[in-house]
């Protein structure tokens, strides 16, 4: 049992920061160059995951979720869709296991949630 008047104390780790020079925003960028740089983050992100640097691999792969996100999904239609999709769900699957790998369960379970959403999704 917690009391009411109880301090709680949180612990948040920063997975990655890079800064590239003159970055778009995301929302600024054309649906090609998100697919790009998303793509060659999971690329990178594999190579870490290979090399046994499950955190760091973790780092990519959700930069480059951020690359295409719900908010970019939802605008697409036909092959731009089932394009993101492509590259979304194998991303919510490896970010599963390195979620399990790392511990931390609940990530996990709501990685492979949101893998089973895409497949419903995408039929």
């Amino acid at each position: 049992h917690v009391p009411s008047k109880a301090n709680l104390v949180y612990v948040v780790t920063l997975r990655n920061f890079e800064k590239e020079n003159d970055e778009i925003p995301r929302p600024d960028m054309f649906y090609e160059e998100r697919i790009e740089r998303a793509e060659s983050r999971r690329h990178y992100g594999n190579e870490k995951f290979a090399r046994g640097d499950v955190e760091g691999a973790l780092a990519q792969y959700d930069v480059a979720n951020s690359y295409v996100n719900d908010d970019m999904l939802v605008q697409l239609e036909g092959r731009h869709q089932a394009e993101v999709m492509r590259i979304k769900m194998p991303l919510a699957c490896n970010r599963s296991l390195c979620a399990y790998k790392l511990g931390k369960l609940h990530e996990c379970i709501g990685f492979a949630n949101e893998v089973v959403c895409l497949k419903d999704d995408a039929e």
